[in-house]
């Protein structure tokens, strides 16, 4: 066997390690990817989850007066529920967002949206 045929089996092997290689680096972006899936559909059961478990008997009251009677409500009353609603305004723009990136599947963005309109209905 001559230098030449050397060659020529150190680029097959080369070319062979290549394929190996680039199969390998897409098994692991789809894994990573269905982790991370996994972390937003769990970050966002944890958040929606801390959320509920905050709420208190005078949350609710407060959101009902500020519903049917938002001039009864004082400074701080319309404070709080301000700061209320903006923290579940941001949990459904991070959810939004990990949608459009792919990282939250459509069924949980459809349940969260559910919900909502749940509410309003």
């Amino acid at each position: 066997m001559d230098i030449m045929e050397l060659g020529a089996i150190g680029e097959l092997v080369g070319g062979v390690a290549v394929i190996g290689s680039l199969i390998f680096v897409g098994i692991q972006v789809k894994q990573s990817n269905r982790l991370a899936q996994a972390q937003a559909r769990q970050d966002a059961a944890r958040f929606a989850s801390d959320l509920t478990v905050q709420i208190t008997r005078e949350d609710m009251e407060l959101v009902l007066r500020g519903a049917s009677e938002p001039a009864s409500l004082s400074d701080v009353d319309r404070g709080l529920l301000v700061l209320r609603f903006n923290a579940l305004a941001n949990y459904y723009e991070t959810l939004f967002y990990a949608r459009e990136r792919g990282a939250v599947e459509d069924d949980l963005w459809n349940s969260r949206v559910q919900r909502v309109q749940n509410v309003f209905a």
